[in-house]
């Protein structure tokens, strides 16, 4: 049973086969200057003056292989100790001799294989690569890739040398592949200067015939000869899809994928589209039944990648042809056609996606959860929710999915101002978790997490009746959650700020909320999480009284480490806005809506600072910068074209 990801893999290459005959132009490839600037290390020396370099001719090599197996004990040691100080420039012809007839020459060969393998040091390598390389031999597949990675990672190309010598020396040749992809996908040809890269790369791989090294001398030539590079990189890709199609050990699909991924990247630079691409893709699926296990991280990389755009279908032909379940494909579609203006196409899109069933019920609704909260992110609000909900009324969801969903749900809804319906959202939870507890489940838990949601079940209602304009209903509510939780935040502020409160409420709640300011003071030094305790106490102070410098800086330090957190700059702007910093309140603010560029909570919030600064300072406030928006230039399907979406809810997840 061959994966998805191969069958992926397959479908690019073999698009990318029609393009062989009209290459991109060297004209669209990107000039030196483009990209990520490098300064890249010096060329591996290997001569050494005070040393005599042994004699490596390849009649040499060839006379010592042979001697491998000569009938005198004496003279085979000989060979094999001097074949050894040659190191790895027999490497190659060891490589050829570990398959000889002969079983001693072919055992001796593999012996000197291994301790090749083994020593890919070199006495000048930095030590970050040398601690990188330690006991490579040793490690499994999954860590000796993730080393890979990291050499790869390395600044200033330190572990370009190193890589090499993983692609021409490593005994594993999946292993060598993996480090020609650990490259790849650190230098792209797009993205770096090529020109110093292509030296390295010839300079260390010369001269090899093995497989990887061929393939990085290829990926140099897209610096100088691109048309070469792209007639040679479809070569390769084809050898390793046969590879794969015969289920050969020497490769795998994710080698696969990064050598189809680097023709993908050049046909997008292309202009035009095959117009056999429906019969060639047709082909691809003749390798056999795909699994469905591997699909749903593919469809994202098919929807960023815009796969449909590089391959020259339809999107909706495309998830047709690739039979596999479309259900985060279909919404990335919806978002296109939300993006283009066309309601009725989004909301049918991510109708269709909705509907599809579900295989395995309990993976599949946690992945439902998941991509709820993507598109909330994204701002599909409705389409979220109706995610959310279908969770929580799935019976053989994980508890924990369960739980998640019900939290984010009512969050959501707050933050879209819709705060009576998450206050039902938070009372059908704790229903459901007093029936659990009732049963026998986690009684002591269940109570502890109920009194939790009640307290914010009972803020949210007093957030609908001050919208209402009911600030009786509103102290109620407040009150009620008070008693459950009287060291709650966001109850504490919402008392504080109550409209027309009596002196007495008002002087109960700022003495809770002086408490509450000790209690968190306890909790930033003794606390699990620094981060969450600097928030809170910030949060607090900022909106009743205290200290606002100190809770500025408090704040500050929770960014510490995560300056992409958009509640903790929303909330060191808060503190700024305390003090009357107006300008700093309105910057922290607007980084806030960057980041959540979807937040009504936020949204209201930076309205208010930029009036207080308007007011201030007698011009306007700056403004954030519009939330990116995915490239639109994708001939999305007429309303005519519609009907092949009735495919996907047929039984099997719309196989034919």
């Amino acid at each position: 049973m061959r994966t998805i990801v191969f069958g992926i893999i397959c479908l690019c290459a073999a698009a990318v086969s029609l393009w062989a005959a009209e290459p991109p132009d060297a004209g669209n490839r990107p000039s030196d200057s483009q990209g990520v600037q490098i300064d890249w290390p010096p060329a591996e020396s290997t001569n050494r003056p005070d040393v005599e370099p042994p004699d490596a001719s390849p009649e040499r090599i060839a006379r010592l292989i042979r001697q491998l197996g000569d009938p005198e004990f004496e003279r085979r040691q000989e060979a094999e100790n001097e074949l050894a100080k040659l190191g790895h420039a027999a490497f190659e012809s060891l490589q050829a001799a570990a398959d000889d007839r002969d079983l001693e020459v072919a055992t001796r060969a593999r012996h000197l294989l291994r301790k090749l393998s083994i020593d890919l040091t070199r006495p000048d390598d930095p030590a970050e690569v040398a601690a990188l390389l330690t006991n490579f031999h040793l490690l499994d597949d999954r860590d000796r890739i993730a080393r890979l990675d990291k050499l790869a990672a390395l600044p200033e190309g330190q572990g370009i040398a190193a890589l090499c010598r993983v692609v021409r020396f490593e005994s594993s040749i999946v292993m060598a592949k993996y480090a020609a992809v650990a490259l790849i996908k650190r230098y792209p040809t797009d993205q770096v200067p090529m020109d110093r890269l292509a030296k390295l790369l010839r300079e260390h791989l010369e001269g090899s015939r093995r497989a990887p090294c061929r393939w990085m001398l290829s990926y140099a030539k897209f610096h100088d000869a691109p048309r070469d590079a792209w007639r040679e990189w479809e070569t390769w890709t084809n050898k390793e899809i046969e590879l794969a199609r015969a289920e050969d050990q020497n490769t795998d699909a994710r080698i696969v994928a990064e050598l189809a991924a680097q023709q993908v990247n050049w046909v997008e630079r292309a202009s035009g589209g095959p117009e056999q691409m429906i019969d060639k893709i047709q082909l691809v699926f003749e390798l056999g039944e795909q699994s469905e296990k591997d699909a749903r991280p593919l469809v994202a990389w098919l929807v960023e990648q815009k796969a449909w755009e590089a391959l020259g279908v339809s999107p909706v032909v495309l998830a047709q042809r690739l039979a596999l379940e479309p259900r985060s494909f279909i919404y990335g579609l919806a978002e296109k056609y939300a993006e283009k203006g066309q309601a009725e196409l989004a909301e049918t899109a991510a109708t269709k996606a909705f509907q599809l069933a579900d295989d395995e019920v309990q993976e599949s609704q946690r992945l439902r959860y998941f991509l709820g909260l993507k598109l909330q992110q994204d701002g599909h609000f409705a389409w979220a929710e109706r995610e959310f909900r279908h969770v929580i009324s799935s019976a053989s969801a994980s508890d924990s999915t369960i739980d998640d969903t019900y939290q984010a749900l009512a969050l959501m809804l707050h933050d879209q101002a819709e705060n009576l319906r998450a206050a039902k959202v938070l009372e059908e939870y704790i229903a459901a978790i007093k029936k659990n507890a009732d049963a026998g489940t986690n009684a002591a838990g269940a109570s502890a997490l109920t009194k939790e949601l009640t307290a914010r079940m009972d803020y949210y209602l007093a957030c609908h009746w001050r919208d209402e304009g009911d600030h009786q209903k509103e102290r109620l509510a407040l009150e009620a959650g008070l008693l459950v939780d009287p060291m709650n935040p966001e109850l504490l502020i919402a008392a504080y700020r109550l409209p027309g409160a009596d002196p007495l409420f008002h002087d109960k709640i700022r003495d809770l909320v002086h408490k509450a300011v000790v209690k968190m003071r306890v909790a930033m030094l003794t606390g699990s999480d620094r981060a969450i305790a600097c928030n809170d106490f910030a949060w607090l102070v900022a909106n009743t009284e205290g200290d606002f410098d100190e809770a500025i800086r408090v704040s500050r330090e929770s960014l510490e480490g995560q300056d992409d957190n958009g509640a903790y700059h929303d909330t060191l702007a808060r503190c700024y806005y305390a003090k009357g910093d107006y300008e700093n309140a309105v910057k922290h603010q607007i980084r806030a809506a960057e980041l959540e560029p979807h937040s009504g909570l936020i949204a209201k919030q930076l309205e208010r600072f930029r009036q207080a600064y308007e007011k201030k300072f007698g011009k306007p406030a700056p403004k954030p910068e519009p939330p990116r928006k995915k490239t639109q230039n994708v001939d999305l399907l007429d309303p005519a074209d519609m009907d092949p979406f009735a495919f996907f809810v047929r039984g099997n997840h719309g196989r034919a």
